[in-house]
């Protein structure tokens, strides 16, 4: 009896330090991340704000970090910031795999700074979250993946097949820099990867009216980018005798017309999946119409189009996101221009995006100028086959109720930089997005909780444990 007591005891100390070890690492991954977010590795198109002893410092700190990552890993910094690390597995024979992320991250406008509860750089943590710029968008995948890396190596785990670890510096504003040389070095080996996997997907949750349940949404593809300066030349003048419209005017005119014009929406892959594996999970009204797609597509189309995040699923989307005209009160503008950043679907294309503006401003005052550093929409990656399966079991080890689905990414990652480096390029971010939180993402008060960011490491760890299991 007294050997059993003893047992037990001893069972019981066990448990209760490795509940303390585990608590403490948290609590360790969590002060790290904070402290990663408190380096303002800001990406501006404005190349004279670029502080490149910000970015040395934060490459010090993860060096710091993570000692064991950076002792065991061939560790290389790629076009003086970006930074790549090979992990050496046990069979040279099979393919490698890439995990992508990025540390730059986009500025906070100065008009808002006082509406954060915590200054955006602060890396503030409380019971609950920790704040700051990078908090989801995307230093907590740079620093999830790193801990997971030391984790594994603290545990003497070696991984069958090579592993990459590619985080640019310059994501933000296009990954000229840093993804793209990335991708240039490994071309130069040669390398070829069975997997590449960067930010794009979600778990979204509380985003489809009558769906309760957690959707993760792996994205299969990406739309494509260009930005597009519509600008107005017309006479200057005193504001005294204003002829029948100024530049701002005419201008004005052209986006209203594009807003009341927007581009054709349509289902195609991958949306018609994701509607498919959704479908079940809807009302009854709407399953039926899902399930006669072709009867209902117009209704189908008109519902998706009232909401901006399904909207941007279904066509080519133009925004207008800076605008800049006149010097001075009482002077008319000689001159008016505004930035339209379009994101485009697959099917259109640059040609088909300009005669749509053309023929729906229909002026010949109006001049458009393509910006450079425009993307196409990426290839779609099938959502079936190893890569896609392994993804899936680590996510349903992780979060067992949710639902999978494939997706296009309205926006645009550096995986493009990497498409011809492998057939299967996946977006997936191990964080979930409300409808209260969406706006966080190059918003006000971005911040990612305590729970889902520890969860993020358990990801990473079981996915690079899956990926040489199951691979």
């Amino acid at each position: 009896m007294l050997q059993l007591k003893t047992i037990l005891l001893l069972l019981k100390t066990v448990l209760l330090l490795s509940v303390a070890t585990a608590q403490t690492e948290n609590t360790n991954a969590v002060q790290r991340l904070s402290k990663a977010i408190q380096f303002e590795t800001i990406s501006d198109y404005d190349s004279t704000t670029f502080d490149p002893v910000v970015y040395k410092n934060f490459i010090s700190y993860l060096q710091q970090a993570f000692p064991l990552t950076h002792q065991k890993l061939e560790f290389s910094i790629i076009n003086k910031f970006s930074l790549l690390y090979y992990w050496k597995g046990s069979d040279s024979k099979k393919s490698p795999v890439l995990f992508l992320a990025h540390y730059d991250v986009v500025p906070a406008e100065a008009s808002t700074l006082k509406q954060w509860i915590h200054p955006t750089f602060s890396g503030y943590i409380d019971k609950e979250w920790i704040w700051g710029r990078g908090a989801i968008d995307d230093k907590f995948r740079v620093m999830a993946l790193l801990e997971s890396t030391e984790k594994l190596l603290n545990q003497n785990f070696t991984p069958i097949q090579d592993i990459y670890f590619a985080f640019g510096h310059d994501e933000e504003i296009g990954g000229e820099q840093g993804a793209l040389k990335i991708a240039e070095y490994l071309k130069s080996k040669n390398l070829e990867f069975d997997l590449v996997l960067d930010e794009g997907g979600v778990m979204v949750k509380d985003v489809f009216p009558g769906i309760t349940k957690t959707i993760a949404f792996i994205a299969t593809a990406e739309k494509g980018d260009i930005n597009i300066e519509m600008n107005v030349f017309e006479k200057g003048g005193h504001s005294s005798i204003p002829p029948k419209e100024t530049a701002i005017d005419i201008l004005s005119k052209a986006i209203i017309k594009l807003n009341k014009h927007p581009m054709p929406a349509r289902l195609q892959e991958p949306t018609i999946e994701m509607l498919n594996i959704l479908a079940p999970h809807f009302d009854g009204k709407t399953r039926f119409a899902l399930r006669h797609r072709r009867l209902f597509r117009k209704k189908i189309l008109k519902k998706l189009g009232a909401n901006p995040g399904t909207n941007a699923l279904i066509r080519t989307v133009v925004s207008t996101t800076m605008l800049r005209g006149g010097v001075k009160e009482n002077s008319l503008p000689s001159f008016a221009a505004v930035n339209l950043n379009v994101r485009i679907l697959h099917g259109d294309s640059i040609e088909s995006v300009m005669a749509h503006i053309h023929k729906i401003t229909n002026d010949p005052r109006i001049q458009l100028i393509v910006k450079k550093k425009c993307h196409d929409p990426s290839p779609i990656t099938p959502s079936n086959g190893k890569a896609w399966q392994v993804l899936n079991n680590a996510i349903k080890e992780n979060w067992p109720e949710v639902i999978i689905s494939p997706l296009v990414a309205p926006g645009t990652t550096d995986s493009r930089h990497y498409a011809s480096l492998t057939k299967n390029v996946f977006r997936f971010s191990p964080v979930t997005i409300t409808n209260e939180s969406k706006d966080q993402v190059h918003g006000i008060n971005e911040r990612i909780s305590i729970k889902e960011y520890n969860k993020s490491i358990l990801f990473y760890t079981e996915l690079i444990k899956r990926i040489s299991a199951e691979f």
